[in-house]
């Protein structure tokens, strides 16, 4: 078992995070590139295809094809991101303990679980965008009711119509702010599936239990991982940022492709750093909450006994020795 299991601060689980991250570098930059290069494969598809998939969408045949196939490549991003962020998953459970692993083996690993994750990831969304959705609609359209109506009728009241219009603002704030407390509340809910196989359910319900008391923990890691992604994006688009200068906003297609590039390298290169800080988070909770080190020590001691050799009995000495 890995030292390291014991409980971590804020700061040492990103000093951990980026440890592993450096020391496995190949292994989980390797597993993070599909969901990229998809993503970047379907931008080329459409920038090279846009004249064409405007001719096709010209007839109803043509727009069933082009709507049936954008929901087939949706479908193909939800399965390659559901097996990147599992087998990354596995990937630092394997790491963090100390065991080595490939990145065929990650994904093997994970592959009976796709649709799960799948379902976790549609889940969250739905949880998420929902309590955004409602924060608007239950605090943010009486409040443009308040300013566009009863304002136009007062007419004079000024105050009134600046009121409404920063209650609405702090209200949109507010939804955002409780959507981003649930997504935080279920963020370890694939890695419940993946490390302790559990159906959707029971993992939503196992990130609930095991974020209590550190909401604000992981959204301070998803805040400075996400800063982190934003800066290497836009250091990778800084020659897009020049030639804009240069001729005035007039894109280019080698500068397009390399736009296209440069999302892709940012989210190889970032999107696997906060999958590895949530999988440390997860065990990090466990250890608190369950002393999880205690019971892999328990378990490892249990089968170093079962592995033991057993002695054969010692031979019947001379009779009158005991």
């Amino acid at each position: 078992m890995d030292l390291t299991l014991r409980p971590m601060s804020t700061s040492q689980i990103l000093d951990r995070t980026f440890q592993l991250y450096r020391s496995s570098f190949v292994l989980f930059a390797g597993i993070a590139v599909v969901p990229p290069a998809m993503t970047m494969i379907w931008q080329l598809v459409s920038l090279g295809g846009g004249a064409l998939f405007a001719k096709v969408a010209e007839s109803s045949l043509g727009i069933v094809a082009v709507v049936l196939g954008s929901a087939m490549l949706v479908i193909l991003y939800l399965v390659g991101t559901a097996l990147a962020t599992g087998a990354t998953v596995h990937a630092v459970s394997r790491v963090h303990l100390g065991s080595p692993v490939t990145i065929m083996e990650s994904y093997r690993a994970v592959g009976p679980l796709v649709l799960r994750i799948i379902g976790i990831i549609i889940l969250v969304a739905l949880l998420t965008g929902g309590a955004v959705m409602a924060g608007y609609i239950v605090f943010v359209v009486p409040t443009v009711v308040l300013r566009f109506g009863l304002g136009r009728s007062v007419g004079k009241s000024v105050p009134l119509v600046l009121a409404g219009t920063l209650v609405a603002l702090a209200t949109m704030v507010a939804a955002f702010v409780w959507g981003g407390r649930i997504y935080c509340r279920y963020a370890l809910a694939v890695p419940a599936c993946v490390v302790e196989r559990l159906p959707i359910m029971a993992c939503v319900r196992r990130s609930k239990f095991l974020t209590h008391k550190s909401l604000f923990q992981i959204f301070l890691i998803y805040l400075l991982l996400g800063v982190l992604g934003l800066a290497l994006g836009a250091a990778f688009s800084i020659p897009n940022y020049i030639q804009q200068a240069v001729t005035r906003g007039q894109p280019t297609l080698p500068f397009q492709i390399w736009s296209f590039m440069a999302s892709f390298l940012a989210g190889t290169l970032a999107g696997p750093i906060g999958t590895i800080a949530i999988a440390l988070v997860y065990y990090d909770q466990r250890v608190r909450r369950e002393a999880f080190d205690l019971q892999l020590m328990m378990e490892a001691a249990g089968q170093a006994m079962t592995m033991q050799p057993v002695s054969a009995p010692a031979a019947a000495g001379p009779p009158g020795i005991a």
